[in-house]
């Protein structure tokens, strides 16, 4: 909760001195939503206990609170535009979630409505779109390589959880139907 209030803290002064777009109250509300779920989500039925899948789950939930909202603006349009595109979609996928969020891979009840009729990690996907579009509205080198770890931790995040999603039935018969996991047609 420090590191989350921390992160609000420096947006909140950023936007107020003119330094970041407002767009970026997509990415706090976005944020605000992941802390509420994790207090709500529902107890697995398995959760992952390999430290590699819990390494990647934190580095790839908690490392975009570390972002800094200074630097250049690369592309204001793009930036803004990109936000709040991925702010959107990642509370959308938030909500078709529901109390299924968690951080570490573990097997809840397999959604299957809402974002994830689509890709089977819309949630993910929505995280490379949003920040993409903070990195052209605050480039520096220290947010570019919290950028980097970010996708690290979110692509070996996917891996691991479908390792453990793979043991249902359910999720294997989703997968037969979305087969995409997070560009459609191509990954």
């Amino acid at each position: 909760l420090l590191l989350y209030f921390s992160f609000l803290y420096r947006h909140i002064i950023a936007i107020e001195a003119g330094s970041i777009s407002s767009v970026a109250l997509i990415f706090m509300a976005m944020e605000t939503t992941v802390i509420t779920l994790l207090l709500l989500r529902r107890n697995p039925v398995e959760r992952s206990v390999d430290t590699k899948s819990w390494a990647f789950a934190l580095g790839g939930t908690f490392l975009p609170l570390l972002l800094i909202p200074s630097g250049t603006a690369l592309n204001l349009q793009l930036g803004n535009f990109l936000m709040a595109l991925g702010g959107l979609l990642a509370i959308g996928s938030y909500l078709s979630l529901n109390t299924s969020f968690g951080v570490s891979p573990a097997l809840r009840k397999v959604k299957t409505s809402g974002m994830y009729m689509f890709i089977r990690h819309p949630m993910y996907a929505s995280y490379f779109i949003l920040f993409t579009g903070y990195m052209c509205l605050s480039f520096s080198w220290l947010n570019l390589s919290i950028f980097i770890g970010m996708i690290i931790c979110l692509i070996a995040r996917i891996f691991f959880e479908e390792k453990i999603l793979r043991k249902s039935a359910d999720y294997l018969e989703y997968c037969t139907k979305v087969k995409y996991r997070i560009i459609p047609f191509i990954f």
